[in-house]
């Protein structure tokens, strides 16, 4: 099955096609334009280094946040768009559920986070053990200042990897020094 997936929550636009569990393309961009400005032509690129069209895609996936409400917007908009004129299913995805799957291979607790602005992180948290994730909390917006006194009474015994846009804002107010930040 071809994919055509893509994020448009934060600061950076990606767009990935996949067959089956192979990655054919990704393309990720960090320019500082706007993403209405540059989602359909990196769709568009992607779709022909990879000698495909939108006839070839059968399914249409999107984060749909948290983050920018206005990046869910567009990325939701323009799949949507894309898959109704061909008659093709979208699913939607939990942005912290793909970051958390980034590290699928890492046991402990995996605590993805974005900047929310105003000392607070869009978060959920997960564990994992021999590449099974389990969700322990909905996705939410938290006080890096809570966050780290959930860390600290909850999970200090286990091993905590920080990931995401938010990791650098989130370092300056944890004060576990035992969480590892994966680098963005």
């Amino acid at each position: 099955m071809k994919i055509l997936s893509i994020d448009s929550t934060a600061d950076v636009c990606a767009v990935a096609l996949c067959e089956d569990k192979k990655l054919i393309a990704e393309i990720i961009v960090n320019t500082g334009n706007t993403h209405s400005q540059t989602l359909l032509p990196i769709i568009e690129q992607a779709l022909k280094i990879s000698d495909l069209s939108i006839d070839d895609i059968e399914l249409f996936a999107s984060s749909t946040g948290p983050g920018s409400f206005t990046g869910v917007r567009i990325g939701v908009a323009t799949l949507k768009g894309l898959a109704f004129g061909k008659n093709k299913p979208c699913i939607s995805v939990s942005t912290l559920d793909a970051l958390a799957y980034n590290l699928i291979s890492f046991d402990g607790i995996i605590c993805p986070v974005m900047n929310a602005r105003r000392s607070q992180v869009y978060n959920a948290l997960y564990e994992c053990k021999d590449n099974v994730i389990n969700k322990l909390c909905q996705d939410r917006a938290i006080s890096i200042s809570e966050l780290d006194e959930e860390l600290v009474n909850k999970y200090s015994d286990k091993k905590i990897y920080l990931c995401g846009d938010g990791s650098s804002i989130a370092e300056n107010g944890i004060k576990n020094k035992e969480i590892s930040f994966v680098p963005e």
